[in-house]
């Protein structure tokens, strides 16, 4: 979280301990409260409260699933997805600049950047000891994992993970940390919010260029003489043929965006019987496992084409047979 803003939510466990004093000061201390400040800080208890649920209470609903991930080495969305506090990232802004501006004339930035700096520092420490280690090896490809922290230790498609590459990423926001702390110290606050933009549209361009546009590309060859195969070869039609995929969902997921005018019927072995008693129409098996190819080839269906070069799968076997309608 306090990364992948560009080190300005680094503020933000000091901006939740001025909220919850002014809280204090506000129950205990007899002074008239306005309905602008109550209103603010109700707003800022609320997003606080969400941060804290999602943060930390899900955290340890995740504990078990995310060890078990690691037993078998494999990356976790859980230490480095966005999605989980980015919710909140709007609204987080919006309360900090406020408050900010506010108090612009009576705050330390020079107190608070350097309680940020040693807690960015601890919290890194921690990270890099105990959490990096358990990445090291992991392949950066289309699981979504790491792809927003490439822009700050460089790394492209298919690149493998290092712990050190957390290394960078820290130190790279530390430096943008800094010059934002110094442009806040100016008073130059929109200077801060071009220097965030900037930061933004690196982030964006950068995992466009190295991340989305390999991933497409791969996404579109795994599918296209499937598709070249179903529509050129074959000749098939949503009318006549129904189409059967024992792949996973991410595999079937694309499929049927390529396919998109078949309905993709999920195969499993509970069906495999059914699928292949009902003969009244045309049927292409898309089989991804040897039991089902094993199991349709027994059954009389003729293979047409068999993809050798699958990201995700040995071998693609497409099965057809011909209805008796």
């Amino acid at each position: 979280m306090m990364s992948l803003s560009g080190g300005i939510f680094i503020f933000f466990p000091i901006w939740c301990v001025s909220i919850i004093s002014d809280i204090l000061l506000m129950l205990f201390k007899k002074e008239e409260n306005n309905i602008e400040k109550v209103l603010y800080l109700s707003l800022s208890i609320m997003v606080i409260a969400i941060v804290i649920v999602i943060i930390l209470t899900t955290s340890l609903g995740a504990l078990g699933s995310t060890s078990e991930i690691f037993y078998w080495n494999g990356g976790s969305k859980w230490y480095l997805y966005e999605r989980y506090w980015g919710i909140c990232a709007g609204l987080m802004t919006m309360l900090m600049a406020v408050r900010a501006m506010k108090y612009r004339e009576k705050i330390s930035w020079l107190k608070i950047g350097g309680a940020g700096i040693g807690l960015y520092a601890s919290i890194s420490v921690v990270f890099l000891a105990f959490i990096a280690p358990k990445f090291e090896g992991i392949i950066n490809n289309d699981s979504y994992v790491y792809y927003l922290y490439t822009p700050f230790c460089f790394r492209k498609y298919t690149d493998i993970i290092m712990p050190f590459d957390f290394v960078y990423l820290f130190a790279f926001i530390l430096v943008l940390f800094f010059i934002v702390l110094f442009l806040l110290f100016k008073k130059k606050f929109l200077a801060v919010f071009c220097i965030l933009l900037v930061f933004n549209i690196y982030s964006y361009s950068y995992v466009t260029i190295n991340m989305h546009n390999p991933m497409s590309k791969g996404l579109y060859e795994e599918y296209e003489d499937i598709s070249n195969v179903i529509y050129n070869d074959l000749l098939l039609t949503p009318e006549t043929t129904e189409i059967y995929c024992d792949g996973n969902a991410w595999f079937n997921n694309g499929l049927q965006f390529t396919l998109s005018r078949f309905s993709i019927k999920v195969l499993n072995e509970n069906n495999y019987s059914k699928t292949a008693s009902d003969t009244a129409r045309d049927k292409l098996v898309i089989a991804v496992s040897d039991t089902a190819q094993m199991y349709y080839m027994e059954k009389g269906y003729e293979t047409v084409y068999i993809k050798s070069d699958s990201m995700y799968y040995d071998s693609i076997r497409l099965l057809y047979l011909k209805g008796d309608k």
